[in-house]
């Protein structure tokens, strides 16, 4: 949930600190946020003050200010954003976009956007395109995979684990028979992306563990 997501993130990032010799206790700026009970994609949380006074804006900069004595920008990497359910996916939002927008992190997140867009709009936001904008300063997007490269995308995984050059050999021949029968050949309608690619090879070399 996403208590659970901002709690193991500030943990992450505690570590972090730890590592450049810093400490920050995150409790305070935690509690404002879950005392808050607000999408933050409904309703801003600026404003937030707990019963001690403590406001959001306020220890929000303490926060900054421990940041900035790491002197270098802290990258945060997340991959396969759309196996989140629409629950996770917009507590990761309300993290990127309010919770930790913190001067020097930068989100660097991969996702399936026609999934992320629908699970969005299912939030009652019209447009979920529109959305991501206001998350995201840049977009990249990547170019679908092109079954014709998978056999390659193979032999080179193949390759890296290191195994003998007499099976490489037999897969590489057992491709190269079927290439251009579409309705003969396994990796058109099974192997479409270097996931499936790593998961198929890894299958591979359980067997040939247990044959060898």
């Amino acid at each position: 949930n996403t208590k659970t997501l901002i709690r193991d993130f500030f943990g992450c990032l505690n570590s972090v600190l730890e590592c450049n010799g810093l400490k920050y206790d995150f409790t305070k700026y935690i509690d404002l946020l879950e005392d808050s009970g607000i999408p933050a994609y409904i309703k801003k949380i600026n404003n937030l003050i707990d019963h001690e006074g403590n406001s959001f804006e306020s220890e929000k900069k303490k926060i900054e200010k421990q940041l900035r004595l790491i002197n270098r920008p802290i990258v945060v990497i997340i991959d396969d954003a759309d196996r989140m359910d629409n629950a996770e996916l917009m507590g990761l939002f309300r993290i990127i976009r309010v919770t930790a927008n913190f001067n020097n992190i930068i989100f660097v997140v991969a996702y399936d956007k026609r999934y992320v867009v629908n699970q969005i709009e299912k939030n009652g936001l019209k447009n979920g395109n529109e959305y991501l904008k206001k998350i995201f300063q840049l977009e990249i997007s990547l170019p679908s995979d092109s079954r014709e490269y998978i056999p390659e995308l193979m032999i080179k995984e193949l390759l890296f684990h290191k195994l003998p050059n007499d099976f490489i050999d037999a897969v590489r021949r057992q491709i190269n028979a079927t290439r251009g029968e579409s309705h003969l050949h396994p990796l058109t309608n099974s192997i479409r992306t270097y996931r499936d690619v790593k998961i198929f090879v890894n299958s591979l070399l359980v067997a040939y563990d247990l044959i060898s």
